[in-house]
């Protein structure tokens, strides 16, 4: 078994090996050949599974990276189903798109009424009422990709865009809507040129169905088995992409060999499959061990109450990380690809854990 936390200076890539199956779950925040440098470092051969949780660059544009640069042999990309709903639209109408991305940007106080809780979870029921299916494998990957550059080249030159009213056009939200747009295409795109299988995972289920049983399973969304589209307009839709409470969370299942890993992402575990227990697991710290994310601690714990618990953090040099529920977890051992000190930080450090959660990393010093 091999379990390592790469330092990926910002956001999360962990990767996990075990029983002659590997997985590499998001790729950082660099698009450029920094992941498949970290890997090669690590003399890593192959990455059976490639997971991207969400759209946040932080996660996302390390999968970029990886299917860009990156030769090592990869079978299966695993993606959150929500991003099939408008890829149809994203492909080929790109320039409608962008418009109605421009058109439909919001001012921050009308953001957080149009995507309020309650808003959201409405958004999200509706986005299951699913229709009109066909496989992913029959999509034009060059007329997707040709359309990714043009959401990347729209979102770089927003100011110049003729959609674009700087009095009333919300920037950043633009920016995040484009980026996201982007980043679907490009996932997709980039996958299928490669012949790389892509499965689906659809956020909101919590009976922990499809995956590969024994070695990676949803813990808080259900396999669905081909491209669907939805009601949900273009930019909500884009919008449920990017929002950290749709991640998808994984658990590879203890044995008895080997101990559980749960990687957690940024969610707050507000979906949360119950059916599996454990006595010995290592657990990626949810979104960094942010304040906003107690929630997903606090289920964490009580669910694996009798366990050792070993928390890996991954993140960059953010001075509001971890907050004080990380700090806390004085009975559990704990590690940080980087630790903030509190008037400065460490260096970056790789952390490795075996199947006897043994390390030759640096434990947490979180201040």
């Amino acid at each position: 078994m091999k379990f390592i936390a790469l330092p990926v200076t910002l956001g999360d890539s962990f990767y996990y090996q075990r029983s002659g199956r590997s997985v590499l779950v998001d790729g950082g925040k660099s698009s450029s050949q920094k992941i498949s440098k970290l890997l090669s470092d690590e003399n890593i051969r192959d990455v059976d599974i490639l997971i991207c949780t969400h759209n946040d660059a932080d996660h996302a544009n390390g999968i970029i990276g990886f299917l860009q640069n990156c030769n090592l042999a990869t079978k299966e990309v695993w993606l959150p189903g929500t991003w099939s709903h408008k890829l149809s639209e994203l492909m080929q109408n790109p320039e409608n798109c962008i418009n109605k991305i421009m058109n439909e940007s919001i001012s921050p106080k009308q953001h957080h009424i149009k995507y309020s809780d309650e808003a959201i979870n409405k958004l999200s029921n509706t986005d299951r009422d699913l229709e009109e299916k066909y496989l992913i494998e029959n999509i034009d990957t060059e007329l997707l990709f040709e359309a990714a550059n043009k959401y990347s080249h729209a979102q770089l030159n927003l100011r110049s865009h003729s959609a674009c009213n700087p009095l009333h056009c919300n920037m950043a939200f633009s920016r995040r809507i484009l980026n996201a747009a982007a980043n679907i295409c490009k996932i997709f795109s980039l996958a299928l040129a490669r012949s790389i299988k892509i499965r689906l995972f659809e956020h909101g289920d919590a009976n922990g169905s499809g995956g590969e049983p024994g070695f990676l399973i949803p813990m808080s969304s259900k396999e669905v088995y081909a491209k669907k589209s939805t009601s949900t307009d273009l930019v909500s839709s884009l919008y449920l992409s990017i929002i950290n409470r749709h991640a998808l969370v994984f658990l590879s299942p203890e044995t008895k060999d080997y101990p559980a890993v749960l990687f957690s992402s940024d969610s707050n575990l507000e979906v949360f499959c119950q059916n599996y227990h454990a006595s010995k697991i290592i657990i990626t710290a949810p979104h960094h061990g942010s304040k906003n994310n107690l929630n997903a601690a606090t289920q964490i714990r009580k669910h694996f109450f009798t366990a050792r618990r070993v928390w890996v953090r991954s993140d960059g040099k953010v001075r509001a990380n971890p907050d004080t529920w990380y700090r806390n977890c004085i009975a559990d051992d704990k590690y940080c690809t980087v630790c903030n000190l509190g008037i400065s930080f460490t260096s970056h450090q790789a952390v490795y854990l075996d199947r006897s959660l043994r390390t030759k990393s640096s434990p947490c010093s979180c201040a």
